[in-house]
């Protein structure tokens, strides 16, 4: 008898039913008990929300589970400018072992290898702004530099590997994975800041035009007659800082014509290169 009908032999129904029942009710008072942009966040167009650390505390606070935490590889080089943790989270219910995750972070990682500087920083660290990545924020032109100090983000890199290894753990509980998914946030930043934008001086009016995602070649002004609430998670989610600051000028600034013959009339060249979330995943 083949090893598939074995344990088909071997399972009870009625005990299935039972569990999956349980299981339900579990995802059901969960789902009340965790809140929007504090335990959980979503971002459009991505089916299932992303659990945050302060969510997966609570799960664990909930189901009376006691986290513990292995660190499985550490690595502190500061020849080769290079840290790297990566952790097991085990978590514990009554002495038994319920579930385990796994999760790491290095200092490759964009937010730790890469700077954003002043043109005259740059030039001081010996990185001429149009030999590199450049992009706008509030503060003007800023240029992408290769860090070389890892070992100033020793922490943080074990605080981001421990934080990754228990929500992963979390998601096992109770078939969690089928409500929330993991570190959308983190994707979408390191998705931004390994492909940062490369901006050029753009209109301040609806007329400035998106490359990326679900309105790509797109007008503001053009977005927000068919989508105004896509234009309204820009200028609040936006990963790229020169996109939402446009978007919250567009909907805060008085509209001139212009921003009408811009819905009406596509612009001929792009104002923006960006890598925000696409309406079917995240940035």
């Amino acid at each position: 008898m083949s090893t598939e009908l074995t344990l088909l032999e071997r399972v009870e129904p009625d005990r299935m039913k039972e569990t999956f029942a349980r299981i339900t009710a579990i995802q059901k008072l969960l789902s009340a008990l965790l809140v929007r942009d504090q335990d959980f966040g979503t971002v459009p167009g991505v089916q299932r929300p992303t659990l945050l650390l302060p969510g997966a505390q609570k799960v664990c606070v909930a189901l009376g589970l006691t986290p513990s935490y292995s660190v499985l590889d550490r690595t502190i080089d500061p020849v080769g400018n290079l840290v790297v943790f990566s952790v097991r989270c085990t978590l514990v219910r009554d002495g038994e072992i319920v579930a385990e995750g796994m999760g790491a972070c290095t200092s490759h990682e964009p937010k730790y290898r890469f700077a954003w500087v002043s043109e005259d920083e740059a030039r001081a660290m010996g990185v001429e702004p149009g030999t590199a990545p450049t992009r706008r924020d509030e503060r003007g032109l800023r240029v992408r530099v290769a860090r070389d100090a890892a070992l100033e983000f020793v922490n943080p890199i074990l605080k981001i590997a421990v934080k990754r290894s228990l929500v992963a753990a979390v998601l096992q509980v109770s078939a969690l994975a089928t409500m929330f998914t993991q570190d959308i946030e983190d994707m979408s930043t390191f998705i931004a800041s390994e492909t940062p934008a490369v901006v050029a001086d753009a209109p301040a009016d609806g007329a400035f035009r998106l490359e990326f995602g679900k309105h790509r070649g797109r007008s503001l002004a053009e977005v927000a007659a068919s989508d105004r609430p896509y234009v309204v998670w820009l200028a609040d989610k936006a990963t790229n800082p020169l996109v939402r600051e446009q978007a919250r000028r567009f909907l805060t600034e008085p509209k001139t014509t212009k921003h009408a013959l811009s819905a009406a009339k596509p612009l001929a060249k792009p104002v923006v290169r960006s890598t925000e979330p696409t309406g079917e995943a995240a940035a």
